[in-house]
């Protein structure tokens, strides 16, 4: 019941490559087809631009203000300010999640250079030859990296795909241990009840949603599409789920849930630009780190 089924809010993240050689990087980013992404054949060059977005989270709450004079702000309202925030900014798509950096490099070894790293956030994938594969579950143990693939495998690049997927949600679902927060777990059931995540990906896959975040204190979640076409998921739980809306649909989880989809989101709720916009912009507005 503590492991998240699906996570409170999510939007697609920028992918670092970081590898001496441009041809193999060009490759396996291209095989991979997972947009956006940086590549850099300087390591240092590709770490300081991850730790650029190290204290991206912290510096949001500190931006937090209540609406009232000495009033504070609970875990469950800073989380949904924090959601509004980067909902509001289009540069939330450059905000590296997974990096992915080949182990041997002349300048330096991958390990050396996930230890030099300041970004407690960012996931980080180890490319290693055959050779180098103890190394790699040496370093997985002690967790200085998060997983590793062969880079010689035949089905790297959808290898990677999956890896990077799992690491990404891993991302949003560790970033500032929401999971972990007795007052968020009790306000937002569903995200741990797989029967309501079995829903919610099914709500997702028909209106290709690619970002959500939650609103109203747990009671709603916001989903936008690529081209920022937005609903709203109505979610009652328990006696609330007593009082059926006419198109809603029934879950029987953990908990009783009555949820329904309504298009559109309040203006309270907009979104800054979206994810097609971001794509289509030159290189050059889309290379600072959001912020």
């Amino acid at each position: 019941m503590y492991k998240p089924e699906i996570n409170l809010f999510h939007y697609p993240t920028t992918n670092l490559y970081i590898d001496d050689s441009d041809d193999f990087l060009f490759s396996v980013a291209l095989g991979v087809d997972r947009l956006p992404y940086r590549s850099f054949t300087q390591p240092d060059e590709g770490r300081l631009y991850a730790d650029k977005s190290s204290h991206l989270y912290e510096a949001n709450y500190l931006q937090l203000q209540a609406p009232e004079p000495n009033q504070s702000l609970s875990t469950v309202q800073r989380l949904e300010l924090i959601g509004k925030l980067r909902r509001q900014n289009l540069q939330r798509y450059s905000e590296p999640a997974v990096m992915i950096i080949d182990y041997s490099m002349p300048s330096i070894n991958g390990l050396d250079l996930c230890s030099q790293m300041h970004n407690p956030n960012i996931k980080k994938v180890l490319l290693t030859g055959v050779a180098d594969e103890k190394i790699a579950v040496d370093a997985l143990n002690i967790q200085l990296i998060d997983s590793y693939v062969n880079k010689n495998e035949a089905s790297l690049a959808r290898r990677l795909r999956l890896v990077i997927n799992q690491l990404e949600k891993r991302y949003f679902q560790d970033i500032l241990g929401w999971a972990k927060n007795s007052e968020v777990r009790n306000q937002y059931l569903y995200a741990f009840d797989s029967h309501f995540a079995d829903y919610f990906e099914e709500i997702c896959e028909k209106h290709s949603i690619i970002e959500h975040y939650p609103v109203d204190e747990g009671s709603a979640l916001l989903l936008f599409d690529r081209y920022g076409n937005g609903y709203t998921l109505h979610i009652q739980i328990g006696e609330e789920a007593a009082k059926p809306h006419p198109q809603g649909v029934a879950i029987n989880g953990h908990q009783r849930y009555h949820c329904w989809l309504q298009d559109g989101v309040g203006a309270e709720h907009a979104l800054v630009g979206c994810y097609d916009e971001y794509l289509m912009a030159p290189p050059q507005l889309r290379a600072s780190t959001a912020g």
